[in-house]
């Protein structure tokens, strides 16, 4: 860990705080969404009936509900942070009590790295955890251990271009904010600056002090951690198996696909890496493009990943200056000859966003500078991928 810190408990802990909650006051909505996302990974709810299920890192439990109402046999959930567990420890019980669910249910206070068992598990669910790690990969590798050969394991993932909106939003959000301010008021403070932005993601489900805390105020310390990686990671313990978005498809005749290397690993890289664009403006849908041309767009957006991690430690307002020029060359790296046209208002609102790191390093209001079209740009975020571990 770097400097005794572990990301997200160390931050969480000291502020006695889980600022990961969810919308669920229509709860029948909040099932149906996360029904949605289950199936984009092959996992039909029926299936999850009476199976040994684990869970790292449930946060404080309000996508865990949807789990447990599935009926699983055994639902194992373990979480670092204390004020995480008490919450989902509690929130659980009740549901549970209140559906009369039959669960094996248990929650442990305990870091995915000290964690050991002789258990292993049907599924494998580890939730925006694992992307802004020390070594995603090791803990990824780590918890396909505790799946059972021929079960899933489903994980999240981030990379420099779906995650851009974001990483610029939480370098404007520390440029402006007076980091002398109690945190709870660094965040109020925060709230109309980015009220416009969000104002524009009808979907969104997450209070929004909870984002500013968690995408904003909270220190990252570790590595991004795309689709490509974690199939790097996965090598051959574990095979592909559905992701959301659903962008994977497989044309092969099912009677080909008889070696031990089943291929599945290296066609998903592929298609992600023809897709990469596609995770940067969740409001557009572009054709496969060159995975060369998206290789050189993901090279700037992790150079101006290191540029905004460097920001956070000195709080140098003249690397914005370097870092609107970095955003300013991949809008410019949108305009490929032959999509110009599809990608110019995605690359319009990318351009925006060096507008506003000039203007936030200039204004002597710089909590005033207008949101612009780079407030309509929202990425893909974090992408969920489900594997099998092989027997």
């Amino acid at each position: 860990m770097t400097d005794d810190k572990i990301p997200f408990v160390t931050f969480y802990a000291e502020n006695n705080i889980s600022p990961v909650s969810q919308d669920i006051s229509d709860l029948k909505k909040h099932f149906r969404r996360r029904e949605a996302l289950y199936r984009h990974l092959g996992l039909p709810p029926a299936l999850l009936r009476g199976k040994r299920i684990l869970e790292i890192g449930p946060g404080s439990g309000f996508n865990a509900l949807f789990t447990l109402n599935c009926a699983p046999g055994r639902y194992l959930l373990i979480d670092g942070n204390p004020v995480g567990a008490q919450e989902t420890s509690g929130r659980l019980k009740a549901f549970a009590a209140q559906g009369a669910i039959d669960t094996d249910m248990e929650v442990r206070l305990t870091l995915l790295e000290n964690f050991e068992t002789s258990e292993r598990f049907d599924l494998v669910l580890c939730e925006g955890m694992l992307p802004w790690q020390i070594d995603p990969p090791g803990l990824f590798r780590r918890l396909m251990s505790y799946c059972a050969p021929g079960g899933l394991v489903v994980v999240t993932c981030i990379d420099a271009l779906s995650s851009l909106s974001d990483m610029l939003r939480r370098v404007m959000g520390l440029a402006v904010v007076d980091v002398s301010l109690p945190l709870s008021e660094q965040a109020e403070t925060l709230e109309p600056f980015f009220a416009p932005h969000f104002a524009n993601l009808p979907g969104m489900s997450r209070p929004l002090p909870d984002w500013i805390y968690d995408n904003v105020l909270q220190p990252c310390y570790g590595s991004l951690f795309s689709i490509s990686d974690a199939i790097d990671a996965a090598a051959d313990v574990a095979d592909v198996y559905g992701a959301s978005p659903h962008f994977f498809t497989d044309w092969r005749w099912y009677k080909d696909i008889h070696e031990v290397r089943s291929g599945v690993n290296e066609l998903m890289k592929r298609l992600y890496w023809e897709n990469a664009h596609n995770f940067l403006d969740y409001e557009a849908v572009f054709p496969s493009g060159s995975a060369e041309n998206n290789r050189r767009l993901m090279a700037m957006g992790d150079k101006l990943f290191t540029e905004i991690n460097e920001f956070q430690r000195n709080r140098d307002l003249g690397l914005l200056e370097d870092m609107a020029a970095a955003v300013e060359s991949l809008a410019e790296g949108l305009g490929w000859p032959d999509k110009a046209k599809i990608f110019a208002r995605t690359a319009a609102r990318v351009r925006d966003a060096a507008r506003m790191l000039k203007e936030i390093r200039t204004a002597a209001r710089p909590r005033e500078v207008a949101a612009g079209e780079f407030a309509f740009l929202f990425g893909r975020g974090q992408q969920y991928v489900s594997f099998i571990v092989k027997a």
